[in-house]
C-alpha cells in the first residue's frame, strides 16, 4: 500500500491541485463572458458548455501531471523462503525515466509550471482586469445618469422623488 501511495500519491495530489486551478479559470472566464461579452456569452455559457469546461479542466490537469507517473518504477523481487517451501515478494522503488533523464525532467518542469501556473494566472489576471474596468465604466455611467437626471428634474421643476 505504501508503494502505491509513493508512486501514485504525487500524481493524484498535483492533478487535483491543477484541476482546482483550472476550474477557477473556468469560473473566471464564465464571469468575464457574461459581464464583458454578453452577446457571445449567450452561446458559450450553458449547462453543456459548463460540463465540457469542467471535463476539460480535469483532463488538462491529468495530462499535465501524467509524467509524474514516470518518477518511480516498482521492481518486484520474488525470493524463496529459507525452507524453500514458499516465496516472498518484495517491492522496491527505483528511479524512473523522468528522474533518470535530466533534460526530460527539465522539459516536464517547464511544461508543468507553464500550463499549471503561468497560463491560468495570466487568464485570471486578464479576466479580472476586464471585470474591474467594466465595473468602473458602469459606476461612471451610473454617476453621469444621476447627475443628468437631477439636472433634468431641476430644469423642469419636478420633485426628485417622481423620476425613475
Amino acid at each position: 500500500m505504501r508503494v502505491l501511495a509513493a508512486v501514485y500519491g504525487p500524481f493524484v495530489q498535483n492533478a487535483c491541485a491543477k484541476a482546482n486551478t483550472w476550474l477557477t479559470v473556468v469560473v473566471a472566464v464564465g464571469r468575464y463572458m457574461v459581464i464583458c461579452r454578453p452577446l457571445q456569452a449567450r452561446y458559450l455559457v450553458s449547462v453543456t458548455a459548463t460540463r465540457l469546461a469542467i471535463c476539460a479542466a480535469f483532463l488538462i490537469a491529468v495530462l499535465i501531471e501524467l509524467p509524474t507517473l514516470w518518477t518511480f518504477t516498482v521492481v518486484t523481487f520474488v525470493c524463496p523462503t529459507s525452507d524453500g517451501s514458499a516465496t516472498s515478494r518484495y517491492y522496491v522503488l527505483e528511479h524512473g525515466l523522468l528522474t533518470a533523464d535530466s533534460r526530460l525532467k527539465m522539459m516536464f518542469d517547464v511544461l508543468s509550471i507553464s500550463l499549471g501556473f503561468l497560463v491560468p494566472v495570466g487568464v485570471l489576471v486578464f479576466c479580472n482586469c476586464c471585470l474591474i474596468c467594466s465595473l468602473k465604466q458602469s459606476n461612471h455611467m451610473a454617476r453621469l445618469y444621476r447627475v443628468s437626471s437631477s439636472k433634468l428634474c431641476q430644469k423642469h421643476l419636478l420633485p426628485k422623488e417622481s423620476h425613475f
